[in-house]
């Protein structure tokens, strides 16, 4: 959660996207593949963690639905379901054009 307000006021904190994950990548590989593989293993393990957090469009976002379901006992309208999912996916993708964005500057 603070990743994402500290982006909204301008502090801008160390992530990467496409274009940083291969440059990195790539420095990294040149120490060998065993340094490779341990890369690959925590961008993985991040990749699960960042898709269980309760955000619409995200797995865990899926999950909190079923959990406020299940609390209150009845379905969550569908209506409300879709719009909720459908900023969270607009807000990923601008996340992810101001990565690449970010990336582009620093990386190339």
């Amino acid at each position: 959660m603070n990743m994402i307000t500290s982006i909204f006021i301008g502090v801008v904190p160390e992530v990467a996207g496409p274009i940083g994950i291969f440059s990195i990548a790539y420095q990294i590989g040149s120490n060998g593949i065993l340094f490779l593989f341990h890369l690959i293993a925590i961008i993985s393990i991040n990749l699960v963690i960042l898709n269980l957090l309760p955000f619409p469009a995200l797995d865990g976002g899926r999950l909190l639905f079923l959990l406020i379901e299940k609390i209150k006992g009845s379905k969550v309208p569908q209506v409300i379901e879709g719009y909720a999912n459908l900023v969270g996916f607009v807000l990923l993708i601008l996340l992810m054009i101001f990565v690449t964005i970010k990336d582009i500057f620093t990386f190339l």
